[in-house]
């Protein structure tokens, strides 16, 4: 197993573990949990077991991410000469992992205010470093894997759109509305397809 197919894997299992577990503690206490009206991260804001598992289920995905991008850009380097775009692929890739940590630590939980608002402000920064990334690395990768890329660079244009809209529309500039909340959800899930299809041809080449 190549290393990209190892972090690949381990993100896309770290993230759906953490999610799975955190809302089987989530759901009871709220069960109008909805992606068209709710964050990831609301999981973290019911009883300490949801806490903990989008906590460990963040830091797990973060550094398995890092990983990723680590490798992604190693691999890049070999087989490009456009190093700017390299660069800020990787330097925005490695501080979307750091505030995402961030964001693991210090849960989106309204009953501790200083963790919900250091996490509403990192929030920001996470899914803008997240849309940049991405955007480059989809626009890297265009040439090899066309359908791959289209969902990595779309995944980044919702990171952006929401990193927008997150403040406005927790800061009551906006009406909360469901694009807003399904933009976090677009940008994660095609993401994680695109990890998911490039999992299948490392995979491929290694057999």
């Amino acid at each position: 197993m190549s290393k990209k197919t190892f972090f690949g894997m381990s993100f896309v299992v770290t993230s759906f573990i953490g999610l799975v577990v955190g809302l089987f503690f989530y759901i009871p206490s709220d069960p109008t949990f909805r992606p068209w009206s709710n964050y990831f991260c609301d999981v973290a804001s019911g009883p300490i077991g949801g806490i903990i598992a989008v906590g460990i289920g963040l830091g797990l995905a973060a550094l398995s991410l890092a990983m990723l991008h680590i490798t992604i850009a190693k691999d890049l380097r070999k087989k490009s000469d456009q190093k700017f775009l390299i660069s800020l692929y990787l330097v925005t890739g490695i501080l979307s992992t750091i505030t995402l940590l961030i964001l693991g630590i210090f849960p989106l939980n309204p009953t501790m205010p200083t963790a919900f608002k250091i996490h509403s402000l990192v929030a920001i920064f996470y899914w803008t470093f997240y849309g940049v990334s991405f955007i480059s690395l989809g626009i890297l990768e265009y040439s090899n894997t066309k359908i791959a890329s289209i969902f990595v660079i779309l995944g980044g244009f919702f990171a952006l759109f929401f990193a927008v809209g997150f403040p406005l529309q927790e800061n009551g500039i906006i009406v909360k509305n469901a694009f807003v909340y399904l933009s976090m959800w677009s940008a994660f899930f095609l993401v994680v397809l695109w990890v998911i299809i490039k999992i299948v041809k490392y995979w491929r080449k290694s057999v």
